[in-house]
């Protein structure tokens, strides 16, 4: 079957349709008629449908010709588009180019390195600028145009490209009777918790699980930002609930003292978020399918699971 994808041997499959004899093909492709009708068959053999209707006045395609030539424009469209890029690539065109980020803080410290380093790898030379901005903030930027790709936290049924899925974690000051392991959800909502205002996603996917419980949410104190509400359980306020990787990127920086905070994984159910992209009207396509595959590179780095995992 292989052996029908060939790219050369589409070109000519769809040339031939296009053309509407083997005649017609053979002058446009500058190629011996003998060895384009040899071309076709082999591709019709492996297959083992047939897929041009040969006629006297020239060749028609078959019901599965017309399901092939369909299938095969998307590959060469494909194929064409990956030399496009590579080509630039090894032209250098990546120097001129510059792309903007806005991607929500708790994610930004580890992030933004692996990003700039995967773009490097992808596209030698391209100039990045990031912009930390909560998710609401970031989505207005990609809508005005401000930047070009945002990476901010969705609610489960926002219409955007999902990318990630991180664990949500009760955090807590460690205290002399912290107790290690796996806590569950009802557990976590008895405490009056540190958490962002009414509206921020985070804390729209704790109300919603709670609801799921038939658990109201207490709230101790409403604190936007990561590295407040860190001081916040730090200073004995009240626990919270932050992201996996938030919480690892961090990790070095609580005060000097790596185990200040106690962290527990969140069961039953266990609690995640999903981590979305917006990407600027109009981008160029190339550019944003190297982007995408950078992204996954960094995603893989950091240990990020794919949304779809």
């Amino acid at each position: 079957m292989h052996d029908a994808l060939n790219p050369r041997r589409l070109r000519y499959f769809r040339t031939v349709a296009d053309a509407g004899s083997m005649t017609g093909a053979a002058r446009r492709l500058n190629v011996a008629q003998p060895a384009l009708s040899y071309h076709v068959a082999e591709i019709e053999a492996a297959v083992g449908l047939t897929l041009l209707e040969r006629r006297r006045d020239g060749v028609r395609l078959t019901v599965a010709g017309e399901v092939f030539y369909r299938h095969s424009g998307i590959i060469t469209e494909a194929v064409d588009a990956a030399l496009r890029d590579l080509g630039a690539l090894a032209r250098g065109e990546g120097s001129n180019r510059r792309i903007r980020f806005a991607i929500f803080p708790s994610l930004a410290e580890g992030l933004i390195p692996s990003i700039a380093r995967a773009i490097g790898d992808v596209m030698p030379g391209t100039e990045t600028a990031f912009r930390e901005a909560p998710s609401a903030r970031a989505c207005a930027l990609i809508d005005r145009g401000d930047v070009d790709f945002a990476i901010h936290l969705a609610a489960e049924d926002e219409a955007c490209e999902p990318l990630w899925r991180e664990d949500l974690l009760f955090v807590q000051s460690r205290t002399p009777d912290f107790a290690e392991g796996p806590v569950p959800l009802a557990e976590v909502l008895a405490h009056p918790l540190v958490l962002p205002s009414a509206g921020n996603p985070l804390r729209a996917r704790i109300e919603a699980a709670a609801q799921a419980l038939g658990m109201p949410v207490r709230v101790a104190v409403e604190i936007d930002g990561w590295a407040s509400r860190r001081g916040a359980i730090l200073a004995g306020l009240g626990p919270s609930v932050a992201g996996a990787h938030a919480l690892r990127a961090q990790a070095s920086t609580f005060e000097g003292r790596p185990d200040a905070l106690g962290v527990r994984q969140i069961v039953s159910p266990r609690l995640t978020r999903q981590i979305g992209l917006r990407i600027r009207k109009g981008a160029e396509e190339g550019t944003v399918e190297l982007v995408r595959a950078a992204l996954r590179t960094a995603g893989d780095r950091l240990g990020l699971s794919a949304a779809n995992a």
